[in-house]
């Protein structure tokens, strides 16, 4: 499982993103790429707005471990190499009308998971309490 202890700041200015301190072949270029295009598109303007989460309780990493997302302490972090895997393929645009915004299923498959480690800031582990505060902040969101 992973935990802030295991990954290590880049900080670029305008965007921060975290990498795996264990992984010697981290592409820092790459994932800066990524992780804007990940970061733009999916978590910051459509998601943390859709929630109401500040934007700076919002982060990216890069790991090639299991984990897709974590809640530290009420800040949310999200694995890029997921996003990549899921979403991003070669040749293929995520909106060709619109290239700046995601494709609905990048969307819809981030925000199952955004729901997920929001509830985390009111139910702890994964038990009925963490499936119900889960399906409170996913009905409360999309408007069901």
């Amino acid at each position: 499982m992973t935990s802030e202890k295991d990954l290590e700041m880049i900080d670029y200015g305008s965007i921060t993103i975290w990498v795996d301190r264990t992984d010697p072949l981290a592409c820092i270029s790459c994932q800066f790429r990524l992780g804007t295009k990940f970061l733009n598109r999916v978590l910051h303007p459509p998601l943390a707005l859709i929630f109401g989460y500040p934007q700076t309780k919002v982060h990216v990493f890069w790991e090639e471990k299991e984990t897709i997302a974590f809640n530290a302490s009420g800040t949310l972090y999200f694995n890029m190499t997921y996003y990549q895997a899921l979403h991003c393929h070669p040749g293929k645009r995520e909106n060709r009308h619109e290239p700046n915004k995601p494709s609905e299923p990048a969307l819809y498959w981030w925000f199952v998971v955004f729901a997920h480690e929001f509830a985390h800031n009111s139910a702890k582990g994964h038990g009925k309490e963490h499936g119900q505060a889960e399906e409170i902040s996913s009905k409360s969101t999309s408007g069901a």
